[in-house]
């Protein structure tokens, strides 16, 4: 998996101040942010140190966990939907009722 990187932030604050500035006539800033940004690109291009190895095992246990957590849901009806305890999981047998 590629690690994570703080490039898209870069971008963000970098096109903000871009945009800030081509609304505004602020031309300095506009060249600064453009820079800013080819700049941030080029140094995240030579990076080559850019994936994260997640081991099998750790794979398994999160699917494991997560395959838990679905078996132990408890169906919700559209009545209920928008309580608290709604945990996501829609009873079949209402959306079937539904679509009849």
């Amino acid at each position: 998996m590629p690690k994570n990187s703080s490039l898209g932030f870069i971008i963000c604050v970098t096109g903000a101040a871009a945009a800030f500035g081509l609304v505004w006539h602020i031309w300095w800033m506009v060249g600064i942010a453009m820079l800013a940004t080819a700049g941030a690109m080029i140094w995240h291009g030579f990076v080559r140190d850019y994936e994260r190895i997640i081991p099998a095992e750790e794979v398994r246990q999160d699917y494991m966990r997560w395959l838990k957590l679905v078996h132990a849901a408890h169906p919700v009806s559209r009545d209920h939907e928008t309580e608290h305890d709604n945990a996501g999981l829609a009873d079949l047998h209402d959306i079937l009722e539904a679509a009849e």
